[in-house]
């Protein structure tokens, strides 16, 4: 069924087969593609061909989400020669889902880029952040970073999955935006450093180090879980009036603060070598009311 997760999960994927189609038994489990489809207007039939679930479990999810109930009209299939086939749709979807470049995504097609987000946007499905999109390894061009897909992603209260990316040698973790959000956010609920690694599937130093980058407080070691409860990191923001955002100093460097605050401790480092003022304003906030909280 069309369910939210309500509290983070890491979902493992069975391994990619051999032709580069994604894998087995992936359930899409986004209300945000439930959402663009129904705002698109497509039929009932239509999103149940493309989500590959039966007709009773669209209508039981549109009910539970209080959204338009889509019209009953059959679909209508195109039979061009560059038409695309109902079981290409659950596939494009799961790609898309999973951050990967839209030119990568072509390739698994025998499509253009363009031709990917023109069908992206029919189909309704939601934007993602330029930071968590990746290409695949198989079309990386010298000079770029190639990133290891190691087929594991967070899944955050909305179900939106954050894809868990390695530097293919050091076996380093990218961080992108959204996973230093979801980081945060756990650190906030006082989940241990060690339980969050351990869902991961990375070190404890790994998530250490990090939450010391993203100058995240200090934590009562008592009153540390093994679970992570997005209430309580939403109380914990919301009562210690903490953002996410931007550092003025320092473009492209994001870190957690106490709103009012708009320089990191490394754009302070900054200011002192350069000791001219900080750069032109750079930031972007991100209110976490507008991330599910």
């Amino acid at each position: 069924m069309l369910a939210s997760i309500a509290v983070p999960e890491l979902v493992r994927l069975n391994p990619a087969r051999a032709d580069g189609s994604p894998p087995e038994h992936a359930v899409v489990r986004n209300e945000a593609v439930l959402r663009g489809m129904v705002a698109r207007g497509h039929g009932l039939g239509a999103i149940s061909v493309y989500l590959q679930q039966s007709r009773d479990e669209i209508l039981d999810a549109v009910v539970r989400l209080d959204l338009p109930t889509p019209h009953d009209r059959p679909l209508r299939q195109s039979s061009g020669p560059k038409a695309w086939k109902a079981s290409d749709y659950l596939s494009l979807i799961q790609h898309w889902l999973s951050g990967l470049h839209a030119a990568s995504i072509g390739e698994k097609f025998g499509r253009s880029a363009g031709a990917i987000w023109a069908k992206a946007r029919w189909l309704g499905l939601p934007k993602r952040d330029r930071r968590s999109v990746f290409r695949s390894t198989v079309d990386a061009t010298p000079g770029r970073e190639v990133i290891e897909e190691v087929g594991q992603f967070v899944t955050d209260e909305e179900g939106n999955r954050i894809p868990l990316q390695r530097k293919p040698g050091t076996g380093q973790l990218r961080w992108i935006r959204d996973l230093d959000i979801a980081l945060g956010k756990r650190y906030f609920a006082l989940q241990h450093h060690r339980a969050i690694a351990k869902e991961w599937g990375v070190s404890p130093g790994a998530i250490s180090s990090r939450a010391s980058r993203l100058e995240l407080p200090p934590r009562d070691r008592s009153k540390l879980v093994t679970h992570y409860d997005p209430a309580v990191a939403a109380r914990n923001i919301s009562e210690g009036n903490f953002i996410y955002r931007a550092c003025k100093s320092k473009p492209g460097w994001f870190f957690w603060c106490q709103r009012g605050q708009t320089i990191s401790k490394l754009g302070r480092k900054v200011q002192q070598r350069l000791s001219s003022g900080f750069c032109e304003d750079y930031s972007v906030s991100y209110d976490l009311g507008s991330l599910g909280l």
